[in-house]
C-alpha cells in the first residue's frame, strides 16, 4: 500500500462523505421551505415547530458535510475533523440502537432501515476515530497488516476465528438481510443481529490502531470490546419471553450460539488483556506483516 494509494483513498473517504452529509442535511433544510412555500406539512403529526427543529439540524449537518469536503487536502484540518466527525456518527448510531432496542414503534415503522443505518454509521464513526488515533502510519496498510498478521496464526486460531465470523458476523448479516427483503417482517431479527454485526465489524478498526504498537500481543484483546453491548443485548433477547417464536426457529439457535462464543471470546480476551497489563507484552505470534505496519 504506497502513500499515495492511501492519501487518494483518505481524499475520496472525506469527499464522499462530505458530500453524503451536505445533500442529507440540504434536504432537511429545504423540506421546511417545502412547508411555507405550501404550507402542507411533510409529517402532520409534528407540527411546524418539529419542521423548523428538523431544518435547523440540516443546515447544521449541511455545513458539517461542506467542511468535512473541503478539509480532505489538508491534513491537519482532516484530522482535527475527523474526530469531531467520529463523534458526531457514533452520536448518530447511538440514537438509532436506542431507538431499535427501545422503541417498538419506531423500529415497526422505520423497518430494516434502522438497522442498517445503525451499522453504517458505526463503521463511519470507527473510520473516522481511526483517521484521528492512528498516528503511526497509514490506516488502510495497518489495517492489511492486521488481517495478514491474524493469518498467521497457528490452525487453532484460525478455527476459532473462522467460528466467530460464521455466528457473529455472517450469520446475522444474514436475518438483516432476510428482514430486508420481507415486508411483513415483524422485525423480531433486528435489534440482536444488527448490534451483534456492529460489534463484530468495528473491532477489526479497534486492532488496526493497537497492531502497529505491539503485534499480535495479548491486548488485541480490547478488539472485541464493543461484543460487551452486542452480548448485553443477546441476553436480554435470550431471556425475554417474547423473545422466541414457536416452534423453535433458526434465529432462536443463532441467538444461543452468538451469545456463548460472545461470552467465551470475552473471557479470554479480558484474560489476555490482564495478562499484558502485568507484563506479558511480547506478541502470541510473529508476524511479518508486522514490522511494516507504521512505517
Amino acid at each position: 500500500m504506497t502513500d499515495k494509494t492511501e492519501i487518494f483513498a483518505a481524499r475520496k473517504l472525506y469527499a464522499v462523505t462530505g458530500a453524503g452529509l451536505f445533500l442529507a442535511g440540504l434536504g432537511l433544510f429545504l423540506a421546511y421551505g417545502f412547508v411555507m412555500a405550501t404550507g402542507e406539512l411533510l409529517l402532520p403529526t409534528l407540527g411546524h415547530t418539529a419542521h423548523y427543529f428538523i431544518a435547523t439540524g440540516g443546515a447544521g449537518i449541511a455545513a458539517w458535510g461542506v467542511a468535512l469536503f473541503l478539509s480532505r487536502r489538508h491534513v491537519a484540518a482532516a484530522k482535527t475533523l475527523a474526530g469531531a466527525t467520529a463523534f458526531g456518527f457514533g452520536l448518530f448510531a447511538l440514537m438509532r440502537l436506542a431507538a431499535a432496542v427501545g422503541s417498538p414503534e419506531m423500529a415497526a415503522s422505520a423497518g430494516a432501515l434502522l438497522y442498517v443505518e445503525t451499522v453504517l454509521f458505526a463503521l463511519l464513526m470507527a473510520v473516522f476515530a481511526c483517521a484521528r488515533l492512528n498516528i503511526k502510519g497509514a490506516f488502510i496498510k495497518n489495517f492489511m497488516a492486521l488481517n495478514s498478521g491474524i493469518l498467521s496464526g497457528p490452525w487453532y486460531v484460525l478455527i476459532w476465528v473462522s467460528l466467530l465470523m460464521l455466528s457473529n458476523a455472517v450469520a446475522p448479516m444474514g436475518f438483516l438481510l432476510a428482514e430486508a427483503l420481507n415486508p411483513g417482517s415483524t422485525g423480531a431479527f433486528g435489534p440482536a443481529a444488527a448490534v451483534m454485526t456492529t460489534a463484530f465489524l468495528v473491532g477489526p478498526f479497534i486492532g488496526a490502531i493497537i497492531y502497529p504498537y505491539t503485534g499480535m500481543s495479548r491486548l488485541m484483546g480490547l478488539m472485541h470490546a464493543p461484543w460487551l453491548i452486542a452480548v448485553f443485548v443477546l441476553y436480554g433477547a435470550v431471556s425475554s419471553p417474547s423473545g422466541f417464536m414457536s416452534p423453535v426457529t433458526w434465529f432462536d439457535t443463532w441467538l444461543y450460539a452468538a451469545l456463548a462464543t460472545g461470552i467465551a471470546s470475552l473471557v479470554i480476551d479480558a484474560l489476555d488483556v490482564a495478562r499484558y497489563l502485568i507484563g506479558q507484552r511480547r506478541p502470541v505470534w510473529k508476524s511479518a506483516a508486522f514490522s511494516e505496519a507504521g512505517a
